[in-house]
């Protein structure tokens, strides 16, 4: 099926979205009805029945009342068309729902691996100036390193980041940070 017009990779809990969604085989002024459908694996689903435009196209349209009930993290969509008795499912997908900081609880939003992160960058001067930093963590014992070991630490910490952030599902329900890598083959010349 060809199709052009998605929902959104990336969604706010609270804001609305609009798409719209042409599909010749299955245009709007045949008749034809488009429904998405947003499900988290707990809670319920969302569906979101499109208007059909004068063009044959279908546009879809978010409220931000819906967008608020969907569940925070990544969030599976299905495209339907129906006409009649016919029905079709046109394509499924992944749209990642962030919850929105105006309405979320007051709390940390950092991973544990950001927030130690964010600990190890806070004690940078004071490592640079006196040679060594004192850190507790969670509350426990001192720890003791030394500009070196500081350094170590950092890089591992930075490192953990980024795996974290490369571990996160994408839109199109793959991991990793999606960067695309061109590789050049060259055939030696004899």
């Amino acid at each position: 099926m060809n199709l052009a017009g998605l929902p959104p990779c990336v969604l706010v809990q609270g804001d609305s979205a609009a798409w719209t969604t042409t599909a010749a085989e299955h245009p709007s002024s045949a008749g034809w009805v488009l429904t998405t459908t947003f499900r988290a694996t707990t809670g319920t689903a969302t569906a979101i029945v499109a208007v059909g435009q004068p063009d044959g196209s279908h546009r879809s349209t978010l409220t931000a009342a819906q967008s608020t009930a969907l569940v925070a993290g990544p969030n599976a969509w299905e495209m339907r068309f129906t006409s009649g008795l016919e029905a079709k499912t046109a394509l499924p997908g992944r749209t990642m729902v962030n919850p929105s900081l105006a309405s979320a609880p007051p709390g940390n939003v950092l991973t544990p691996a950001e927030e130690y992160l964010a600990a190890l960058i806070a004690l940078g001067p004071s490592v640079m100036a006196n040679g060594y930093a004192e850190m507790k963590v969670d509350g426990a014992e001192a720890v003791y390193m030394s500009r070196d070991e500081y350094r170590r630490e950092l890089k591992a910490a930075r490192q953990d980041v980024l795996n974290e952030q490369a571990a996160r599902p994408r839109c199109d329900g793959k991991t990793g940070s999606g960067r695309l890598i061109l590789t050049k083959f060259v055939t030696p010349r004899i």
